[in-house]
Order: structure tokens, then sequence, then C-alpha cells
């Protein structure tokens, strides 16, 4: 098994969205104690109405910045692809289908667009090397606390 796959080093080299959203809606740093590793999610939120009747609160951006290791990087950077125009209600869906494929509980077949498949990749790499499972997920853990309770239309 190969843990340093394309995808992983592209993204750890070059992450997309890896800066501060100043106006951010919300922002939640995690840490993992055992390496050191930190990432801070921001998330900036808006609201669109549906013809009159509906609003449905979406993520208009989202990003991250900290210092961790490649595996942590690449996988923050993947999601942050992966959920950026979601509603909440579907991002929130789609980073804890991340983290069950990470863990092994889900497979990639459901996970879909936008990059998700490049992280099922890091995700099959992982699984020789189970100490690196929280570096995969410091950064969808972030967003899923980031996240908890909004409300989650759509």
């Amino acid at each position: 098994m190969n843990l340093y796959s394309n995808p992983l080093i592209e993204h750890s080299r070059r992450p997309q969205n890896f800066r501060k959203i100043e106006d951010a809606s919300l922002s939640q740093t995690k840490c993992n104690s055992l390496c050191g590793d930190e990432v801070t999610i921001f998330v900036k939120l808006a609201t669109s109405q549906h013809c009159g009747a509906w609003e449905l609160t979406f993520l208009s951006d989202i990003s991250f910045t900290g210092q961790s290791c490649s595996v942590a990087t690449a996988c923050a950077s993947l999601m942050t692809e992966a959920l950026v125009g979601l509603s909440c209600a579907s991002a929130i869906r789609k980073a804890e289908h991340l983290k069950q494929v990470v863990q092994g509980l889900a497979t990639d077949s459901s996970l879909g667009t936008r990059g998700l498949e490049d992280f099922a990749q890091i995700a099959e790499g992982l699984k020789g090397f189970p100490g690196r499972l929280s570096c995969s997920l410091l950064g969808v853990d972030a967003f899923l606390d980031c996240l908890e309770g909004v409300s989650n239309g759509g």
C-alpha cells in the first residue's frame, strides 16, 4: 500500500483554500494531541430564498489554516473543495460519509462529485497506516464541530 498517492502529494504541496476567511460566520480549531497537528476550519454561511417559500443556508466559502502533516493538509484541502456551495445539511452528510470511508465503515461508491474520489484514494492508502487516520480526519472533525448546532435546511 502506498500512503503517498498522487492526490495526497498534490494537495499537501499546493493545498486548495488554505487561507483565513476574515468575515467567516464560523470557525473551529482542532488539534491532534498525538502529533501536534492543528487545523482551523473557516466557514462563511449564506442564505438563499427559493420561490419566496423557504430559505436554504449553504456554505458560500470554506477554508482552512494550520500547521499539519501532509495527510492532514491534503485531506482538509480536498474536503474544502468538495463542500463549498453545498447546503449545511448536505455538507454535514458528506463530511460524515468521508469520515466513515476513512474509518472503513462505508465505501466510496456514494461519495460522488468534486474530488472525493481523491479523498477515497487517500483513505485506501491509509489502510496500511492506522496511526495516520486521526491526521486524515482532523479537518473533517473540525468542520463537523464547526457546524454543530447550525440550522440544517436542505
